[in-house]
């Protein structure tokens, strides 16, 4: 006959199971809650206001059209005597922009005028235009290796942009020590809804495993409302946010090495691989970015077999290897 102390250990041990399944059923039914409650609503996105230019940046983006010192690219080219050599070439073929233009993004003209065109495209806009070529160079998904010692939080803003630039939404997977840096960089997107930003927190309570967006008069938004933050250990949450994405959306996913290093190989992994799944089965862009000297070259390689594009960030530029 067992003993009662062992009965007891028995009891505790199957009431325990029984709190942790009533628990994880609660979790799952509050996961359902957010898709029941409507989870595209809660986390709407809206599309930018776009006005296009010759060269196919967004001239609504740009300070001098904010501060009414231009019109936008075609009036200001269709009013002056000296114009654009990039407007002259797409008025001349016909087509609304660059982009319509299989030579786009690899066309001397275009190189050789963007620097250098009496329109006043930012720094920003022209550094940007190595970024651009990498993102028109990718098949749907790829994985980016940086150094501890690169500074990858601009290399990441300048893919932000050259997705808001393209007219696609973003969804921006942030680890939680950056999030405040991306806030500041894209808040007017944010704030309109182009952008959608995720903190991923290794220290966020159980009892609360995701935050979504708090709603509030348009006029008393702050950037800080409109965060969703996720806990590291539920990423069912964010998989639900992913599958609400609209048409036409990219996800540029910072903290892949994070997560690895906090959440294991194995879960990562699966993660990682039904999300890949799920953007190419829908259409989804997705970039991601992995620290090259963080993981063994068994793991690192095995992420990178997930991913149809591998490149490395060098110097201001992006090299593809795959």
């Amino acid at each position: 006959m067992k003993s009662t102390p062992y009965l007891i250990y028995l009891v505790v041990i199957a009431v325990a199971a029984a709190v942790l399944i009533l628990w994880r059923r609660g979790a799952v039914a509050r996961l359902g809650m957010l898709k029941g409650r409507g989870a595209s609503s809660m986390i709407e996105f809206r599309r930018p206001e776009v006005l296009t230019g010759a060269c196919g940046y967004n001239c609504i983006r740009c300070g001098e059209y904010k501060d009414g010192l231009c019109k936008g690219c075609e009036k200001l080219n269709e009013e002056s005597d000296e114009k654009c050599d990039i407007y002259v070439c797409v008025d001349a073929r016909g087509f609304k922009t660059c982009l319509n233009c299989r030579e786009y993004p690899n066309c001397d003209r275009y190189m050789q005028t963007i620097s250098k065109t009496h329109c006043p495209v930012d720094e920003e806009q022209v550094t940007g235009v190595n970024t651009y070529r990498f993102v028109n160079s990718i098949s749907a998904t790829a994985v980016i290796k940086y150094k501890p010692t690169t500074r990858f939080e601009g290399v990441i803003q300048s893919v932000v942009n050259t997705y808001l630039t393209k007219h696609y939404n973003v969804l921006l997977v942030s680890s939680a020590t950056r999030t405040e840096i991306y806030a500041k960089a894209f808040s007017e997107s944010i704030l309109n809804g182009s952008i959608k930003l995720v903190r991923l927190s290794a220290s966020a309570k159980t009892e609360s495993f995701y935050r979504v967006e708090k709603k509030k008069p348009k006029e008393k938004e702050t950037v800080e409302d409109k965060v969703i933050e996720i806990s590291v250990d539920w990423l069912e949450y964010l998989s639900e946010v992913i599958e609400n994405l609209p048409k036409k959306s990219a996800i540029v996913f910072e903290p892949l090495s994070d997560i690895i290093l906090i959440n294991g190989f194995d879960k990562t992994f699966k993660f990682i691989k039904k999300t890949i799944d799920y953007c190419i089965g829908e259409g989804i862009e997705m970039v991601a970015f992995i620290n090259d000297d963080a993981h063994e070259e068994m793991v690192k390689a095995s992420f990178e077999g997930l991913f149809t594009n591998i490149a490395e960030i060098y110097g201001e530029e992006f090299r593809i290897i795959k």
